[in-house]
């Protein structure tokens, strides 16, 4: 997986990928008896660069834009239990693939960028594969958010982020700020769920309802005095 800190990418030119086509080479042959070995070593370690940053380049989130293109090409184009298989490779559970998203979630977009912002096509992500059916009933969404029990997780990072009146009003992040509400509401309407990811649904949903979420919501924009 991806080195923080390491200069090896210092010794390859940005290029601009051909993300069908390399996805196509990746995924070739990944239902037959043997694919799924060459898929398992090498897109798990993709996934992972969608959490890089790598400050030497003239953007740095341009390797992990790349990751993540490739992996949302993949995420369209097969049905959704086969794209989990390849995303997770032998991690079954997805623990790395949710703590790789929401490392890229975390980073700040940039001031000077006129190019898309990874925070936002990975809540846009959620929203479009948020109520897929799989068999284990937990899509990519859902590992994304830390159904999956995974401790670094996009809903965690979500509360963190809407926790700020600043990211919520400012012209700059309020769209996505709408996407992160719009992201806890719809996990709180899930239904037909099962029994392990319903178990961790039911804690995040105990966890908002220790800290008054929907209740300081409320006071904050609804109150008397106006937002906070």
């Amino acid at each position: 997986g991806p080195i923080h800190g390491s200069y090896s990418h210092r010794f390859a030119e940005e290029q601009k990928v051909n993300t069908a086509r390399l996805s196509q080479i990746l995924t070739k042959g990944s239902t037959g008896a043997h694919g799924w070995n060459y898929s398992f070593n090498i897109l798990p370690i993709i996934v992972e660069h969608i959490g890089y940053s790598a400050c030497s380049l003239s953007n740095p989130q341009g390797i992990a834009l790349n990751a993540f293109c490739l992996t949302s090409y993949i995420s369209q184009t097969m049905p959704q239990d086969d794209c989990l298989r390849l995303l997770c490779g032998t991690d079954v559970c997805g623990i790395r693939l949710s703590r790789s998203f929401s490392r890229g979630l975390s980073e700040p977009p940039r001031e000077d960028s006129s190019t898309c912002h990874l925070r936002d096509v990975i809540l846009d992500m959620i929203l479009n594969n948020i109520g897929l059916h799989t068999e284990s009933s937990l899509n990519l969404s859902l590992m994304m958010l830390g159904l999956n029990g995974s401790k670094q997780n996009c809903l965690n990072v979500i509360l963190d982020l809407i926790n700020s009146s600043h990211f919520i009003l400012s012209r700059k992040t309020s769209s996505s700020a709408s996407k992160c509400f719009e992201i806890v509401f719809r996990v709180c309407e899930l239904t037909s769920l099962s029994p392990p990811v319903q178990s961790q649904r039911e804690l995040f949903l105990e966890k908002i309802r220790k800290i008054g979420f929907w209740e300081a919501q409320i006071f904050r924009f609804l109150g008397t005095s106006g937002p906070l």
